[in-house]
């Protein structure tokens, strides 16, 4: 499905790393707690840019060479590697829920929550458990998705209060991971309540960050308002919503397109095809290899192309091929 933004054999390599299949751990050069984090915030860096094809290579390194290093720590260094492996294994379970892998995500999800827990860091846990709640969901359990964040950001809220950006942004993050979990239950009011809360946190963040990797902040939360409407079925909403953003405080490329692409589902739902398709352009733009990969993409240009003729047909089949979407 993701082969041709990434690649099989570069996914393939990606979940042979994660399964401990590409290279003994003994073999590995040891590595620094400070250069595997050098190394986790290129990933980091490299999935908020929408480049998973480098991305998809630099990972398979990045893992074995984390594995190594837990084995072979101890002591404060060993707390250290654990929290690098968290937010490494995080990078993972994002790109594999991007193209479509969910069971690999879930396992890597679980990793990342793994070391999270042995780091014993409030703020990593409860980062972790963002990843989890969404690779949950995405599997089919969606209301222990709701749960497991909800119950996460209420941890992390008792562990110390939420006065460090760091905090208050994976906490807000959080709650809108439950929100757009409980709007696939198409609980609304849950989904409502959680939005609201989002909201609050960003206030008391007070601008558009990326603290830990978060890109939340108070415009973030109105990416979310747009999704929720989208899952919900409210499509005009979705576009009302949609119309509000400032782009300009969007400074994750990741962020920016996904948007454009709910808009582009939003705007299917209306059957209002052209705007639809208008979207998928202005996202192709900004990140081909974001269109190319995400499953829901595809969805839209096949819809398109099922409910259109003439001109609009022709043009969906034109994207399509441009965007190397298999239909």
């Amino acid at each position: 499905m993701a082969a041709a933004a990434v690649g099989v054999s570069r996914l393939n390599e990606v979940a042979s790393a994660l399964l401990g299949e590409l290279i003994a751990p003994e073999s590995t050069p040891s590595r620094s707690p400070g250069t595997l984090l050098q190394q986790t915030r290129l990933a980091k860096t490299l999935y908020q840019a929408c480049d998973y094809e480098r991305l998809s290579a630099h990972l398979p390194p990045l893992l074995t060479g984390v594995t190594a290093a837990a084995q072979e720590a101890d002591g404060q260094r060993l707390i250290q590697i654990h929290e690098v492996a968290a937010a490494a294994y995080h990078v993972v379970a994002s790109l594999l829920l991007k193209t479509g892998d969910h069971p690999l995500a879930l396992l890597a999800a679980q990793r990342s929550t793994q070391h999270a827990q042995l780091s014993s860091n409030p703020v990593t846990v409860a980062a972790s458990a963002r990843i989890m709640a969404h690779a949950l969901a995405s599997n089919g359990h969606t209301s222990h998705a709701v749960t497991f964040a909800q119950r996460a950001a209420q941890q992390l809220q008792a562990s110390g209060g939420l006065n460090e950006p760091n905090s208050a942004s994976v906490y807000g993050a959080l709650v809108l991971r439950a929100a757009i979990a409980a709007a696939r239950m198409d609980d609304r009011d849950t989904a409502s309540i959680l939005l609201d809360e989002g909201e609050r946190a960003a206030a008391r963040l007070g601008h558009d960050g990326n603290h830990h990797w978060t890109g939340f902040g108070p415009s973030n939360v109105l990416l979310h308002r747009v999704n929720v409407a989208l899952t919900l079925g409210d499509a005009g909403t979705a576009v009302s919503l949609a119309r509000k953003v400032n782009l300009e405080r969007i400074q994750l490329t990741e962020r920016k397109v996904s948007l454009y692409l709910d808009v582009a589902q939003a705007y299917a739902q209306w059957g209002r095809h052209a705007q639809a398709l208008s979207a998928l352009h202005t996202a192709y733009s900004l990140a081909p290899q974001e269109v190319s990969t995400r499953p829901t993409a595809r969805q839209v240009v096949k819809d398109l192309i099922a409910v259109s003729s003439g001109s609009q047909r022709s043009d969906a089949l034109r994207f399509a091929a441009a965007a190397r979407l298999p239909l």
